[in-house]
């Protein structure tokens, strides 16, 4: 695994934050009660389910930031750990011929019973 430098961090979180402000301002186009933005674009149910998801609290709006932050860090700590189950899974996706010796003494002995017995 290697590290991504520090340009290439800064872009990408100056970007993060220009993305963030941008939904900011322009959140009311696309969510805002009432919009009319979309017109008839978009099929629209005629129950307005999101209405009331627009008054929720806070805590429970940012409930899904929270958690991705979370395991998002929880994973970075856990970065070695990942990266050895990663190298295992690598190992394991090789052909080492386990499928052709598993078809040939369990698969094919297996169809032949089953053809002759049924």
């Amino acid at each position: 695994m290697h590290s991504s430098s520090v340009i290439e961090i800064f872009v990408l979180r100056f970007l993060g934050v220009l993305s963030v402000l941008s939904g900011y301002m322009c959140r009311d186009l696309f969510v805002g009660l009432g919009s009319d933005f979309f017109g008839n674009a978009l099929a629209a149910n005629t129950q307005n389910v999101f209405t009331s998801a627009e008054f929720l609290p806070a805590s429970i709006k940012l409930l899904p930031t929270i958690v991705s932050l979370a395991v998002s860090f929880e994973v970075d700590s856990k970065e070695e750990q990942i990266f050895e189950f990663w190298r295992t899974l690598h190992f394991m996706s090789h052909k080492w011929y386990f499928d052709s010796l598993q078809n040939l003494l369990v698969v094919f002995p297996t169809f032949k019973l089953a053809y002759t017995t049924f």
